[in-house]
């Protein structure tokens, strides 16, 4: 049993077949983002790691809740949160740059902090709804 397997079964809270979109675009945190979200039980729909197929699958539905990078090889994804704000949807933003990179208008956007901490993705996306006590 991994680490993240074994942080996200001690949680209180499960991603129990939560469908969560992840758009990230550095390889090596997707991927601990994925193995987290799985090991908590989540549907992982991507990682999706371009601006264009982040907006492709957001305007398709069929994730309840997301975590967006707002950095894309450059590229602001702040277009994105906007678009996950339109569609009423739930989503955390995840960062290394703090919160001065994150705009007033999404202050109120949960924000996780990378690296990422499995107990905190979690928890972050329980908060959003996406979670059901175990």
């Amino acid at each position: 049993m991994t680490i993240d397997e074994r942080t996200a079964q001690s949680q209180a809270l499960r991603l129990d077949g939560a469908r969560v979109l992840v758009v990230e675009d550095e390889y090596f945190i997707a991927d601990d983002l994925r193995r987290t979200l799985d090991a908590a039980g989540a549907i992982v729909i991507g990682p999706v790691s371009t601006f264009a197929k982040a907006a492709d699958v957001i305007a398709e539905g069929g994730f309840d809740c997301a975590v967006i990078d707002l950095n894309l090889h450059g590229e602001s994804g702040v277009a994105l949160a906007d678009q996950l704000l339109a569609a009423g949807a739930s989503f955390a933003i995840a960062t290394g740059y703090g919160s001065a990179a994150v705009p007033d208008r999404l202050k109120h956007v949960p924000r996780i902090e990378k690296p990422f901490d499995p107990a905190a993705i979690v928890a972050s996306l329980g908060a959003l709804g996406c979670a059901r006590a175990s």
